[in-house]
């Protein structure tokens, strides 16, 4: 490749990292991986020399796998930072990482885990649809009775906890600061599922910031505040008011469990004490987990495998399987996955956004920098 090629191949990566929607992307890693590759190209008629093609190449791989980019840093750390702020936490939950032999936990039979999962998915989809919906940034004056209608709906949450929710929903989102507060009444806010919603809120998901913002109010306060409040009808929040039910309705709808009128069953409780449901044995450590998380080698191909048996991975198994990989492989449609170590297996374990978080975070980065490498690699030579 010449001097004029390079130059070419340069203003490509300057405008790729103009493009809009990846901005804030660090595509660094890719370029390094990208300019080694096509500097070996030395076919002149070969889109490698054009830095539209270039451009258009890199910026469809990338748009279909952002999860593969941290975001940009654009203010310096601070060097009591372990983590950069875009990087979400690794996925502990006690019973897929503890064999159920070891289990001395209660459980009781009103849900499956899996249906609380579901409950808290929907309820984060809500509060992101609620978030990002420019109608719920309303103008009301400063002195408006939005907080008093947060009160009499959420006794329990202190109104400093309104305003500071508030002000990170971005347009006076009194919806979505409801919706948030949901979960803090009901004192569930610190859900690994829901680790999306509080990092909308707060990016570094600030543990001193959450510690302050789930402190009750007492019983006494709450008790006064019931009293004062119980003529309340809202004029600006009216409108706010019955949007919210309309979600609770839809949610009381679909999880009618997440209401119940006994008091024995919270919502918190329920979560915790989920039934997690029917067990599989690790097939390297030989003992037994919840299927619901389980890692499972897959046939990639429609020709018909002598192998028909499926072998499956705890959680903790799949983390060393991972931590010994030198390299992965490149499937149809972008698709990544590294091998099944069960001897002479010729299938598969699909890699996706959600699985790279049962890893920590040193084995996360470096198996994302081998995807990113593989998928640099598969790339065809681009028309010109």
């Amino acid at each position: 490749m010449n001097d004029e090629a390079k130059r070419q191949l340069e203003i490509a990566y300057n405008r790729l990292m103009k493009v809009n929607q990846l901005a804030r992307l660090n595509l660094q890693p890719l370029i390094n991986f990208d300019k080694k590759k096509r500097q070996q190209c030395n076919d002149k008629n070969c889109g490698c020399y054009d830095a539209k093609a270039v451009v258009d190449q890199l910026a469809g791989l990338v748009t279909e796998n952002k999860w593969l980019f941290q975001t940009k840093k654009e203010d310096p750390q601070p060097a009591n930072r372990e983590r950069p702020d875009d990087d979400p936490p690794t996925i502990i939950e006690i019973d897929a990482e503890t064999p159920a032999e070891l289990q001395a936990r209660s459980y009781h039979s009103r849900i499956r885990v899996e249906e609380g999962k579901r409950f808290l998915a929907y309820l984060t989809q809500r509060f992101l649809e609620a978030y990002n919906d420019q109608t719920n940034r309303l103008r009301h004056r400063a002195n408006c009775d939005c907080i008093t209608w947060l009160s009499v709906t959420f006794t329990r949450i202190r109104q400093k906890v309104f305003r500071d929710v508030m002000e990170r929903c971005i347009g006076h989102n009194v919806l979505a600061t409801a919706l948030f507060c949901f979960t803090l009444q009901h004192e569930f806010s610190n859900r690994v599922e829901l680790t999306e919603m509080r990092r909308t809120i707060m990016r570094d998901d600030n543990e001193d910031f959450w510690r302050s913002t789930c402190r009750r109010l007492f019983s006494n306060w709450v008790r006064d505040r019931k009293r004062n409040l119980r003529n309340f009808q809202p004029q600006e929040a009216r409108d706010v008011a019955g949007k919210y039910d309309e979600i609770m309705q839809l949610i009381r709808r679909d999880f009618p469990w997440a209401f119940s009128d006994d008091k024995k069953f919270s919502i918190k409780d329920t979560l915790d004490r989920a039934d997690p449901g029917p067990m599989f044995q690790c097939y390297r450590c030989k003992r037994n987990f919840p299927i619901y998380a389980s890692i499972t080698c897959k046939s990639l191909s429609e020709v018909p495998n002598t192998i028909d048996e499926c072998h499956t991975l705890c959680r903790l198994c799949y983390r060393q399987h991972v931590a010994s990989l030198i390299e992965v492989t490149k499937l149809n449609e972008r698709r990544i996955a590294i091998p099944c170590n069960y001897e002479n297996c010729p299938k598969k374990i699909i890699i996706t956004e959600m699985t790279s978080r049962f890893l920590n975070r040193t084995l996360r980065h470096r198996l994302k920098g081998m995807i990113i490498r593989q998928l640099v690699e598969g790339l065809d030579h681009p028309p010109k």
